[in-house]
């Protein structure tokens, strides 16, 4: 067998092994988490024009009620199992590259800015199709594009010290806590989640201080 096939049949197999059934508990409290952020982001973003931020936080609402059933469930079934991979896989990136979209946007940057953000939350999916053992990889060089981009940002448009927070948090989570987690046997999926939930109460603040 290929070192390719090695890889895309380990990649495979880590997606199958994404605990059902309630077999996390720790988990599920991880997604409840993740909904209440979500949440409560959505209600101080309502009454705004931020659509990107609106959907950013809306995206994360659906991928951790998702999960919570995904996790507590069973026998979740094939559609949603399938709709949670790839939720799982965006929640890396799209995230963040929505945000980016509407930081530009806020700042006064052309919308073309904006719209090359939005891009790159669609690389992982089309790289899971073309050349799926290189989806991580892909999902890598996103994210450090978006938080090059969102660095740049900050420097141009001094967006402040939530900005920078923000910056700071996605790298750790992304580069450091993920590989802490097989470090310390923490199932990955747990890390991202409550990652994700620190991640949603930055961004609000951010918008905050870009609309002040």
């Amino acid at each position: 067998m290929t070192r390719t096939q090695n890889s895309s049949n380990e990649r495979f197999r880590s997606m199958e092994e994404l605990p059902t059934g309630g077999s996390q508990p720790s988990l599920c409290v991880a997604y409840l988490l993740l909904s209440g952020t979500s949440g409560w982001a959505l209600k101080q973003t309502s009454a705004t024009s931020c659509t990107y931020a609106l959907g950013t936080f809306s995206f994360l609402l659906g991928h951790s009620l998702l999960g919570f059933l995904h996790t507590t469930h069973p026998d979740p079934g094939k559609i949603i199992k399938k709709i949670f991979r790839q939720t799982s896989l965006l929640a890396e990136i799209a995230p963040l590259a929505l945000l980016n979209a509407e930081f530009y946007l806020l700042t006064g940057f052309a919308k073309e800015y904006a719209y090359a953000h939005l891009a790159t939350a669609l690389l992982p999916i089309a790289a899971q199709f073309l050349m799926e053992e290189r989806t991580q990889s892909v999902v890598d060089v996103a994210i450090f594009g978006n938080l090059g981009s969102m660095i740049y940002l900050q420097v141009m448009k001094e967006t402040g010290v939530w900005t920078g927070g923000l910056i700071a948090l996605t790298a750790l989570n992304h580069f450091v806590f993920k590989k802490l987690s097989s470090r310390y046997e923490i199932p990955k999926v747990e890390m991202v989640t409550i990652g994700l939930s620190f991640f949603t109460v930055f961004a609000v603040n951010c918008l905050k201080d870009l609309k002040a």
